[in-house]
C-alpha cells in the first residue's frame, strides 16, 4: 500500500519505476515466480516455500507498480488501494464468520479464475474490446473477493488443508486477493 503510493506520489520513485527497465525488469521476475510457483508444488521446504512467496509478493507488487503508472490519475491508484483494503477486510470478515464449509467453491472459483484468464488473453489477442475489459475487471473484482472469503474460511477453520502454516499461507493469499482487486479497480 504504501510503496505503492510512494511510486505514483514521490518523483524521484516515480521516475524509476515508470521507466521501460523496470517494466520489463517486473515482466521477468514475475515468470520467475509463475515458474518457481509451480516448482513449489514438487518441493517439500518450507524454506524454499517461504522463498517463492517472497518472490511471488515481489513481483506482483512491481506489476501493481506498473498498473499504477498506466491510470490516469494519481487519485484512482490511492482509491483503489483503499477501497480493495475495505473490500478485503469485509470479505475475510465474512468468511471467517461463515458457520459453513467454503471449501465447496474451490471448484467453481477455480474455473471461474480459468475463464477470467481465456477470456483476457482472447480480448487481448483478438477483440480488443474496452467494454469487455471493464466486464472483466467487474467479474473479477466479485471473483477475487469470494476467493478472498473462502481463503478466509478455510484457513482459520481447515488447518489440515494447510502444508506448512496456515498464517502465512493465509497472508500470501490475501496478498494476491488484494493485488488482483487493487488492478481489477484501477482497470475500472
Amino acid at each position: 500500500f504504501v510503496l505503492v503510493s510512494a511510486c505514483v506520489y514521490v518523483p524521484q520513485l516515480r521516475e524509476a519505476t515508470s521507466s521501460r527497465p523496470f517494466s520489463l525488469a517486473s515482466v521477468v521476475l514475475t515468470v520467475i515466480s509463475l515458474l518457481l510457483l509451480i516448482s513449489n508444488g514438487f518441493v517439500r521446504s518450507h524454506g524454499f516455500q517461504r522463498a517463492v512467496q517472497l518472490c511471488v509478493v515481489i513481483s506482483i507488487t512491481c506489476l501493481v507498480i506498473v498498473g499504477a503508472h498506466t491510470v490516469n490519475s494519481k487519485l484512482t491508484v490511492l482509491g483503489a488501494l483503499v477501497l480493495a483494503s475495505i473490500i478485503l477486510a469485509g470479505a475475510a470478515t465474512f468468511g471467517k464468520r461463515h458457520k459453513g464449509d467454503l471449501t465447496k467453491l474451490l471448484f467453481p472459483a477455480f474455473i471461474g479464475l480459468l475463464t477470467l484468464l481465456i477470456a483476457g488473453v482472447l480480448n487481448v489477442a483478438l477483440l480488443k474490446s474496452s467494454m469487455v475489459e471493464t466486464g472483466l475487471s467487474a467479474l473479477g473484482i466479485v471473483l477475487f473477493v469470494c476467493i478472498a472469503a473462502m481463503d478466509a474460511n478455510v484457513y482459520s477453520k481447515r488447518p489440515e488443508l494447510c502444508r506448512y502454516n496456515c498464517c502465512e499461507e493465509g497472508t500470501f493469499s490475501m496478498f494476491i486477493n488484494f493485488s488482483n482487486i487493487v488492478m481489477d479497480l484501477m482497470n475500472l
